[in-house]
């Protein structure tokens, strides 16, 4: 079994290597997992198969000339900059939905527009948790057309703002509030002595005042 393709852009020998894997088992799926990628791009590639055999082995775009939907990528465009403006937030299920909605309402400007898991590009922004680097991890996010983007250790609080602003402040707040139970609050001990945790009423007082200093 090949390793886990770890790049974003393929070169036309690659491609041709996963097409002559799906074709010699004609099983698009397999060879995606042997080779770490979505089948949508297997089967994708078979059916450029000839275009691809012309390239450069090193050439990794194709270009396939004006959008196929280009009335629906327009759209979109204008209903995300829209949302993003409002400060609503954007899903996978959101696109979903409206997609399908505008196509049932433009059929003419749609005709044969699936939509599929695969259907557009998703970029997943993690932090330097050492798990979600590994290969397996890659690979499925592969087989989701999924792209990986890791903040690098130490630019968690400069790439994510809210994280200096709400999260830190918060998490100081509530350090504060439970020092001060420590010092000043009712304490109950058990029969050895140990002193117990504080009561959930505390606790969530401790939340509240926390967040209301924010």
């Amino acid at each position: 079994m090949a390793p886990p393709a770890k790049r974003t852009k393929y070169e036309a020998r690659f491609k041709l290597k996963v097409i002559a894997c799906a074709s010699s088992t004609n099983n698009c799926a397999a060879a995606a997992r042997d080779y770490g990628i979505s089948e949508k791009l297997v089967r994708d590639w078979k059916k450029n198969k000839d275009t691809t055999s012309k390239m450069a082995k090193k050439k990794c775009a194709l270009r396939h000339g004006k959008a196929q939907w280009p009335e629906i990528e327009e759209h979109f465009s204008k209903w995300i900059r829209e949302h993003r403006q409002n400060g609503i937030g954007i899903t996978r299920n959101n696109i979903r939905v409206e997609s399908i909605k505008w196509a049932k309402a433009n059929p003419d400007s749609s005709q044969n527009f699936k939509v599929t898991p695969n259907w557009w590009t998703v970029q997943s922004v993690w932090d330097w948790f050492s798990p979600h680097l590994t290969k397996n991890i890659k690979k499925c996010l592969n087989h989701l057309n999924t792209k990986q983007a890791v903040i690098p250790g130490g630019l968690t609080s400069i790439l994510q703002p809210l994280d200096v602003s709400i999260n830190m402040p918060f998490k100081e707040n509530v350090h504060a509030e439970w020092n001060k139970w420590m010092v000043e609050g009712d304490k109950t001990y058990t029969k050895g002595g140990n002193m117990r945790a504080p009561p959930l009423d505390a606790l969530c007082e401790f939340v509240a005042k926390s967040w209301d200093a924010i």
